[in-house]
């Protein structure tokens, strides 16, 4: 009986520790208590890469101004607001932001939680947040060859169209085609 379920509680523990160690992204939860206080209560070791927390700079985590400091200016209205309207309509949360790593780097975030009420009013997020530089820098990359392809069908002296292969119908027609 007892020993079983001790037991059986320590292989569960090790199971979320391995789990939350090996996702590609950092899990987290987050709580807002019924007073208005922000506070993270359980950050994975991703957490602390992601943010480029390392060292001293591990015990202030829970002081969750320390995270707001690395979100862009620019950015961080919208990432309270998206908290706050998750909280006041109890839907999910997503956002995404860029954060200044404490090594100048800039890297973007996406963050994703479902919120739960507590009896006490208090609310608590358990959440995730990816990594998706690597995804904004690559869509970055094609905006460009889109707006140079662009620039190039404009500027060619014969008329180009481009047709979906499905409907038949132009995609892409530069103004010398319209001619």
């Amino acid at each position: 009986g007892v020993h079983l379920n001790v037991n059986k509680m320590e292989v569960l523990k090790k199971q979320f520790h391995t789990i939350a160690e090996n996702i590609p992204g950092a899990i987290f939860r987050y709580g807002i208590s019924n007073g208005g206080n922000h506070k993270l209560t359980y950050v994975s070791n991703q957490f602390l890469d992601l943010w480029g927390i390392t060292g001293d700079e591990e015990r202030e985590i829970k002081d969750v101004q320390s995270i707001w400091n690395l979100i862009s200016e620019e950015d961080l209205p919208q990432v309270k607001k998206s908290i706050e309207q998750s909280a006041a309509h109890m839907t999910d949360w997503s956002s995404i932001w860029r954060v200044k790593l404490p090594d100048g780097s800039l890297k973007w975030h996406k963050g994703m939680g479902r919120p739960t009420r507590n009896p006490d009013g208090s609310i608590y997020w358990d959440a995730i947040i990816l990594d998706i530089t690597e995804e904004k820098e690559i869509a970055e990359r094609l905006t460009q060859r889109n707006e140079f392809i662009e620039v190039i069908l404009e500027n060619l002296p014969i008329g180009i169209a481009v047709n979906d292969t499905v409907t038949g119908k132009a995609t892409i027609v530069n103004d010398q085609f319209s001619e």
